[in-house]
């Protein structure tokens, strides 16, 4: 048996919704990887978040975490970070669901939270009272892992190394005293960071918004995916753990709604809230009837396919074709179009099976953002949307 734990950090969700922070937009990113966790991870025993959860610190920022955080069906336990102000965080984000403990305790190991954030101050420390409490928590021989914001150590990053953790060393001389401490992670550095400090792992996890170039002595962006980290805490005391990255690269799926491989593409969309949306014919015109309006649709002024099929490619930046074995009908005008228009195109024949890396080449080649995905509909090949969504989630994922 083991634990499951995932580690998101430094959000940064702001008091209004479509905000951005350094170009990217976090409850947008935060949505995405809370639906990427339920989607590709078996119920997790819990949720960290180790702080600048909030980038405002307002009622509002609370607010939106914590209608994305309902998602979850499990306890999220959060420590603060420099962005955050305690009494906000108390009064308008604490609730059944999200906590903010000390220590949690399971059979075979003990969650530690350390509290490094200091009001109106951008660098850490960890009290003297916070670390007498870990170590009395430690002295019980349970292993041990330990959340906090700030780093406990260097990263060879001069700007960030400069705002991390003030008594860092003080911090791990005294806790590397129990072999029972197996790990220390963190956020605050927006990037992945791994070290050993004698018998403990130390781990920096990448942001769920905006990534900071590693090694930088000033200040940079680094274009990487946002991501989180898993934990998977054995009884034994073993354990494993990963940087799981979220590509944002498509920022839209556009199809146009009819049964098949266009409703698996939106189907897909809405799962792992990347945000969807074309062209459908006049009347919301499909084989089973009216398309149904939880699909974010525009109508053509015609009812005939062609015209939104012609719109839908023009649309986008690029066309991804799932089919069977050969294209035919109103996927080869698909096509056609594409190529007419010199739209990259790619075709995935499904009894050939599909590439992840080549489709990953593909749209980072072609710098695609929004991505038309059509195909055959759900009367030519009985079971192509089953097929279809197989294939879409795996690509996407």
């Amino acid at each position: 048996m083991s634990l499951t734990i995932v580690q998101i950090t430094d959000c940064h969700i702001p008091d209004i919704e479509d905000t951005f922070f350094k170009n990217v937009q976090p409850v947008l990113f935060l949505k995405r990887i809370v639906q990427h966790i339920n989607q590709t991870i078996n119920q997790p025993d819990c949720v960290v978040l180790t702080g600048d959860i909030t980038h405002d610190s307002g009622e509002a920022s609370c607010q939106h975490l914590k209608s994305i955080l309902s998602d979850l069906s499990c306890p999220v336990y959060i420590t603060l970070g420099n962005h955050d102000i305690q009494a906000v965080i108390q009064q308008y984000l604490i609730s059944d669901q999200i906590t903010m403990p000390n220590v949690v305790e399971y059979d075979h190991w003990k969650i530690l939270f350390a509290d490094s954030h200091i009001e109106q101050q951008v660098a850490g420390n960890i009290s003297s009272s916070t670390l007498e409490h870990i170590t009395c928590q430690l002295k019980q021989n349970k292993p041990g892992l330990l959340f906090t914001h700030h780093p406990v150590v260097k990263i060879n990053s001069q700007w960030m190394d400069k705002i991390g953790m003030k008594n860092g060393d003080d911090v791990l001389a005294t806790l590397s005293q129990f072999n029972n401490l197996k790990l220390i992670a963190f956020g605050h550095i927006h990037q992945q960071w791994q070290s050993q400090f004698k018998h403990i792992d130390i781990l920096g996890t990448p942001s769920s918004a905006a990534q900071f170039k590693p090694g930088s002595k000033e200040f940079a962006i680094d274009p990487i995916a946002p991501g989180y980290r898993l934990f998977h805490l054995h009884d034994d005391g073993s354990y494993e753990t990963k940087v799981i990255r979220v590509d944002m690269q498509i920022e839209k799926i556009v199809s146009g709604g009819q049964t098949g491989v266009d409703r698996a593409a939106l189907d897909v969309a809405l799962q792992l809230a990347i945000p969807h949306g074309g062209w459908c014919p006049k009347d919301r015109k499909a084989l089973d009837g009216a398309i149904d309006e939880r699909y974010h649709l525009e109508e053509t002024p015609s009812s005939d396919y062609p015209q939104r099929t012609e719109w839908n490619v023009r649309d986008s930046d690029g066309t991804l074709i799932i089919c069977q074995d050969s294209v035919t009908g109103g996927t080869a005008l698909t096509c056609r179009l594409a190529e007419q228009m010199q739209k990259p195109l790619l075709v995935i024949k499904l009894d050939r099976g599909f590439d992840q890396s080549e489709f990953t080449e593909w749209i980072q080649g072609n710098k695609i953002n929004c991505l038309n995905i059509a195909g055959p509909r759900q009367d030519d090949l009985s079971n192509i949307y089953e097929q279809a969504h197989n294939c879409l989630f795996e690509l996407l994922t």
